[in-house]
């Protein structure tokens, strides 16, 4: 055992472990504590344990198994603060609980495969959380952030000369078999319900309204200034959206031009006659601060579970279900003219048109109204299989050369059936059928031009009256010429 006379080496100098005459040296090394080796005393362990921290402590520090995933992806997260990106706190604790954490942190960066990655994300697909709320998987979007995060320290070791290539490339986060809504929007009956009740007080049911109204995200509601808000604006009201989070900019890091529907100037009206008697004090210029003139903190309702369980809505709503709200909304005509997709997705500033299609489905009660609403070219009569002049012959068109419509040019064998025996009846008697070509009861083929020319040609000819013998001429060769035609 180790003398108690003996001082205790200070904290991360390692330790000395005697056994049967035998003393071990060991160290924490990363994050596992390792063995420097067994020796027959301990002024040799304490030598090793000596040069190891000397090493250890320089600059150029050996490294038996090199910098782990953990390390690296310290110094990215610091790398994405000083680059000024948002949620770094939100990435910082996701990477603390979720890669710091597990077996593939404690990895050397070199060493792990793609088929770790997968492994890693396996595993927490079947991770719990532990929180104050009920215990639950880890969701697909956290799922994201956190391969997101591994991709780009992966890229950063890339950049440092660490790796040559990325194991987390073709890292796919499997989706969830949970059959449950994502998200939610309020009903016109629930709206109706929120917007007369007057239980809830009024600067809170005007800040409701207001997201519902706008769509605006939570943090973006909260940093809007006073300076934003244009009212008499010759182009018409609106509000200038210009930061997502304190200093920050939004999402999409542009400022976004929200204009203001009809209730939501009636809102912004309201809201700003009662601020002075809410916030005496409003330092920072904003619409909705605290009542101490404090801007609201991000992830606190300020009571808005309680506010809509007095309107009577009972089912579990968020707050950027409000958001969810004024899309569906707007989407489906229920506030008046419906909207386009390309027009709420400017509205609320979205990246891509693809994020606002989770609203098209509300569409299909606009477009089955469009549809009722819309005339058409009136009634139009439909041809039979058997008839294709329509099916009542006697007051279809007929098919002619000068039938008028383009879509007449186009007649089926039946129609020639029809028409070139009905020219030989003309000729040789009404009351002698004559035989059908095979070849004019097959399939519909188009009926070009040239074969309508020598359709009316051959009529015309067979309407002719015989010449009489005293035209008949003679040609060169000694045969016999019919008037007017050529030798």
């Amino acid at each position: 055992m180790n003398d108690p006379k003996k001082p205790r080496r200070l904290y991360g100098s390692g330790s000395i472990l005697s056994r049967g005459g035998r003393h071990q040296a060991r160290m924490h090394i990363g994050r596992k504590t390792r063995s420097l080796g067994t020796f027959d005393s301990e002024d040799e362990a304490e030598r090793v344990l000596s040069a190891a921290a000397a090493q250890l402590s320089s600059p150029k520090a050996f490294r038996v198994d090199g910098e782990t995933l953990a390390e690296v992806g310290r110094r990215f997260l610091d790398r994405r603060e000083m680059e000024g990106l948002r949620n770094v706190p939100t990435d910082r604790s996701r990477f603390k609980c979720h890669v710091d954490a597990s077996w593939l942190g404690e990895m050397p960066i070199k060493a792990i495969t793609a088929r770790d990655v997968r492994q890693w994300a396996d595993e927490l697909a079947k991770k719990e959380t532990i929180d104050r709320r009920k215990p639950r998987k880890v969701s697909r979007a956290t799922r994201k952030h956190c391969a997101n995060l591994l991709r780009g320290c992966f890229e950063l070791a890339i950049t440092e000369g660490l790796l040559e290539s990325n194991p987390a490339t073709g890292l796919k986060v499997r989706q969830d078999g949970d059959t449950g809504e994502k998200w939610t929007y309020l009903t016109l009956d629930e709206q109706h319900a929120l917007a007369s009740c007057e239980k809830i007080p009024e600067a809170d049911r005007l800040r409701m309204l207001f997201s519902m109204y706008t769509g605006l995200r939570q943090r973006e509601q909260w940093c809007l200034l006073l300076a934003d808000v244009r009212l008499d604006d010759p182009s018409g009201p609106h509000v200038i959206v210009r930061y997502g989070a304190p200093g920050l900019p939004t999402k999409s890091n542009k400022v976004r031009r929200v204009p203001l529907i009809r209730e939501a100037v009636a809102v912004v009206e309201r809201s700003l006659k009662l601020l002075p008697a809410y916030a005496p004090e409003n330092p920072l210029g904003l619409v909705f601060p605290t009542p101490r003139g404090h801007r609201r903190d991000r992830g606190k309702l300020y009571g808005f579970h309680e506010h809509r369980a007095v309107a009577g809505i009972t089912r579990p709503v968020r707050w950027h279900d409000l958001r969810h709200t004024c899309a569906s909304s707007l989407v489906a005509g229920w506030w008046g003219k419906a909207w386009r997709l390309e027009e709420v997705r400017e509205l609320l500033g979205h990246s891509s048109v693809e994020v606002t299609e989770r609203y098209a489905h509300l569409a299909s009660s606009v477009i089955q109204t469009a549809a009722n609403a819309t005339r058409g070219l009136g009634p139009v009569q439909i041809r039979s299989s058997r008839d294709p002049r329509g099916a009542n012959p006697a007051k279809a068109r007929p098919m002619g050369r000068r039938s008028g419509a383009v879509g007449h040019r186009f007649e089926s064998c039946g129609a020639r059936q029809r028409s070139v025996p009905k020219l030989i009846q003309d000729r040789r008697g009404r009351g002698r059928t004559p035989k059908v070509c095979p070849r004019w009861s097959a399939a519909p083929v188009q009926q070009t031009d040239p074969f309508r020319r020598l359709q009316q040609a051959s009529a015309r000819r067979l309407h002719q009256p015989l010449p009489r013998p005293e035209s008949v001429g003679r040609t060169a060769a000694g045969r016999p010429q019919l008037a007017g035609s050529r030798a």
